[in-house]
């Protein structure tokens, strides 16, 4: 299967328009300098309010809220490692990461081995309602007053949120982005599994065009399409950062991989709900500039075990 041109827009999300680009003029500028660089606390930096659906600046000032724990029970699960690489196909040793030549996407190639520590994951992506929290903690610019989540939509994927934006979120919950690596173990597990909840395509266990063809869903709420680990939504509602730059793979065998050191995008991986079934298989990769929030791309944290 070819890849399409890196120029394209991610599938079913809008290129931005100029007064888009200019709302996020400040992150671009920092980008210029140095994309390793964390930009400065401002929305700009962290989101962009045009893509976030789910967010609204209002007047009322509602007591602060302590971030949420780590170890909340049932927020946050833990997943196992792999042991040594020690051969395709050895269950519970060896983590095949990507697909097989002629299957999936060219960037999906080559198939390589790769040890997974173990490590702890959010078990859905983060909340309009969490991501409000958050900016009105760290005093995210808010000029019109603390924002807060748009009613009726507090339960849904968080979106338009930047790489810089993802991140900053996570460390301030005490966590970080997952690896790409990280999040397709997750996702795929020892089995190798194409989705989340097995090798077939079934609509009806993640929010997808197929069954949906309008805006999220509550987080969770189809818990039939679990990954083997007990993580939800890993396909559909939305895309999520992950913690590398998008690079080519490499065809050695690898152990916690992170990624290149420098690049130009980040990885996104998981689909969402304007995407057909390609984009939702456990090892499919897209990728997107840092600096820009687009509706459509959300995030979860991970932890060290």
């Amino acid at each position: 299967m070819s890849r399409p041109p890196c120029d394209r827009p991610i599938p079913g999300v809008p290129r931005m328009g100029p007064s888009q680009v200019a709302g996020v003029a400040l992150a671009l500028a920092v980008a210029l300098v140095g994309c390793h660089r964390t930009p400065a606390t401002s929305i700009d930096s962290y989101l962009n309010p045009r893509e976030a659906g789910g967010l609204s600046r209002g007047t009322a000032s509602p007591p602060s809220v302590a971030p949420p724990r780590p170890t909340e029970v049932g927020s946050v699960i833990t997943v196992p490692g792999t042991s040594e690489v020690t051969g395709p196909g050895v269950q519970g040793g060896a983590f095949r990461m990507g697909r097989p030549a002629r299957q999936g996407f060219t960037d999906e190639q080559p198939m390589h081995l790769v040890k997974v520590s173990a490590f702890r994951l959010d078990r859905t992506e983060v909340t309009n309602e969490a991501f409000a929290q958050f900016l009105n903690a760290t005093k995210a610019e808010a000029a019109d007053g603390r924002w807060q989540a748009v009613a009726g939509k507090e339960r849904w994927p968080v979106v338009g949120v930047t790489w810089f934006g993802a991140e900053a979120y996570c460390k301030w919950k005490g966590g970080r982005l997952p690896t790409e690596a990280e999040w397709e173990w997750a996702a795929v597990g020892p089995e190798w599994q194409v989705y989340p909840w097995g090798d077939q395509w079934d609509p009806r266990k993640c929010c997808c065009k197929q069954n949906r063809g309008q805006p999220y869903l509550d987080v969770g709420s189809l818990p039939a399409g679990a990954s083997w680990c007990g993580a939800l939504d890993l396909a559909g509602n939305c895309w999520e950062w992950c913690a590398d730059w998008y690079g080519p793979y490499s065809d050695q065998p690898q152990v916690d991989p992170r990624g290149p050191s420098r690049g130009a995008d980040r990885v996104i991986r998981g689909g969402f709900y304007k995407n057909m079934a390609d984009l939702f298989r456990g090892s499919c990769r897209l990728h997107q500039e840092p600096h820009v929030g687009r509706d459509g791309i959300g995030f979860r944290c991970a932890y060290d075990a």
